[in-house]
């Protein structure tokens, strides 16, 4: 049994790695902007921001092992990921735990504001000395996140491999269970599947619509195309993205409009 804080705890990865980690037997401690946070007994809360630094210490004091998944795709993506990995990273070096950094396939390939930063921040976990970084590739809801713009670009070979978070999560927490590993193997969803075939079986699922717009593979696109997102070879997960549609269907009681 280990001592883990896990940071973001109210972010999709944060949600699903705190009632796991407690079912395996872990003391668990989170660090929350607010004590106000969905977090029932025997979970610990310290109110702190990574981002600025606060409650940080106070937050790792006696842990052995540190689960950063504090994460913003979609805004202050650099000041979370970059300075928010920096000040998490100082931390857990200050009582010497073991750091698991949840990451990206291919960030190092990926153009955009949020690979950046995470390919930035996976570099600052790589200077201390009990480390591992994790990549995974796309989690089920925030590929139903992006797709839920009316319009989305594509290319005629852009695919995805999606991951179901429990799955992910799981991984984690054995990793907390192990030795630091360093850049640990891939974790990838069990199918690759062509966006158009993504968009399809959610619109059946769902009702939801979402119209691709053809591009060149130019710019950004281009390692997308080419698949940088993607570890074929490292399909690990189980749950496809059809059983997933199925049980958010199955969860709201009927397609959603």
């Amino acid at each position: 049994m280990a001592s883990v804080l896990v940071t973001g705890p109210a972010g999709t990865l944060g949600s699903a790695l705190i009632p796991k980690l407690v079912a395996r037997g872990h003391d668990v401690r989170v660090l929350a902007h607010a004590t106000a946070v969905d977090c029932l007994p025997p979970v610990q809360v310290v109110s702190g921001d990574v981002r600025e630094g606060t409650g940080l210490l106070e937050a790792v004091a006696g842990v052995d092992a540190v689960i950063h998944a504090a994460t913003s795709p979609f805004r202050r993506a650099k000041a979370t990921e970059v300075e928010g990995t920096r000040q998490a990273l100082l931390a857990a070096d200050s009582v010497n735990a073991h750091f698991i950094y949840p990451s990206i396939v291919g960030v190092d390939q990926l153009s955009g504001t949020y690979y950046e930063a995470k390919w930035a921040a996976e570099q600052i976990v790589q200077t201390t000395k009990r480390w591992t970084i994790q990549r995974g590739t796309q989690f089920h809801p925030m590929l139903d996140r992006m797709l839920s713009h009316y319009l989305f670009p594509t290319t005629s070979r852009m695919a995805f491999q999606p991951l179901d978070v429990g799955e992910f999560a799981d991984q984690l927490i054995a990793l907390v269970e192990e030795a630091p590993a360093g850049r640990a193997e891939d974790f990838g969803g069990p199918e690759l599947l062509p966006l158009r075939e993504i968009v399809a079986a959610r619109k059946a699922a769902t009702k939801k619509h979402t119209v691709l717009v053809r591009l060149p593979p130019v710019g950004p696109l281009r390692a997308l195309d080419a698949g940088r997102q993607l570890c074929p070879d490292h399909a690990h997960g189980q749950i496809t993205w059809q059983q997933w549609l199925e049980s958010i269907v199955a969860l709201s009681g009927e397609p959603e409009g």
